[in-house]
């Protein structure tokens, strides 16, 4: 963890409260019911030896980032290893991701950024009724995501190849996301235009995870304009992630939640 990060990490510490210090109704039983509860373990173990495997991995493949500044395309070699270990959500926040798919109940959830899929079949896990549409942009990590799912028994998760700017419209007319995990391309530009692209369908029900919201200034700014949006009835702090709510009848409020 970078200076700039743990001196934000020291500061949520010590601003974010417990569910004993909210009082909004919605985000405390989002948080007695959701952040706070036990996981199963059945699906979990599944995911794990999954990411286990891919951890002790001597592979590597080419990555295609499209997640670059001014939307350039860029190609390296990386381990299987280096990509399980830091480009995928640790353990704790993709318990999250179950934990707020299971207690929100979305009928649809859109994920922008598969990488090796463990957050998408978190998200699937959590309800297993609702569609699940992941984009990525690395055709090589995707392929990797796909043989996870088939291999974990997710065989019900839509796999899409290439860049969110280009698939979201065609995605978005046929379907209703109601949770939203964007864990793609974090640039300040980039966060909020997709912020603007979802907001146009969103309704009361609808949820936006942001990934990442300290990761960089641009991102820190981005978090920050989103939370004043006027359309915005309420976000959850949780460090590692920023949770977006639109429903009707709070008073706008901004929580720092501990996790």
């Amino acid at each position: 963890m970078n200076l700039a990060l743990l001196f934000d990490y020291l500061h949520y510490l010590t601003v974010s409260v417990t569910e004993h210090g909210i009082h909004s109704p919605f985000v405390f039983k989002l948080t007695t019911e959701a952040i706070r509860t036990e996981i199963p373990v059945s699906r979990q173990q599944v995911i794990e030896a999954c990411r286990r495997k891919q951890l002790q991995s001597k592979s590597s493949i080419e990555v295609t980032d499209l997640g670059t500044a001014y939307g350039g395309k860029r190609h390296y070699t990386r381990s299987i290893a280096s990509i399980a270990k830091h480009s995928s959500k640790p353990l704790k926040y993709a318990e999250l991701l179950f934990r707020l798919s299971s207690f929100l109940k979305p009928g649809c959830i859109l994920e922008l950024g598969t990488s090796f899929g463990y957050s998408t079949m978190y998200l699937s896990a959590g309800q297993a009724l609702a569609k699940v549409i992941t984009i990525e942009g690395c055709p090589n990590t995707a392929a990797i995501a796909r043989k996870n799912f088939s291999e974990c028994g997710f065989t019900q998760i839509d796999s899409r190849i290439g860049n969110f700017d280009d698939l979201l419209p065609e995605i978005l007319k046929s379907i209703k996301p109601g949770l939203v995990y964007l864990d793609g391309n974090h640039q300040y530009e980039a966060t909020l235009r997709y912020f603007s692209t979802f907001l146009s369908h969103a309704d009361e029900n609808t949820v936006l995870i942001f990934d990442d919201i300290y990761w960089s200034e641009g991102m820190k700014k981005a978090w920050m304009e989103i939370q004043m949006h006027p359309q915005v009835s309420a976000s959850v702090d949780v460090f590692m992630f920023g949770l977006v709510f639109f429903r009707k009848g709070m008073s706008k409020q901004h929580f720092k939640v501990r996790y």
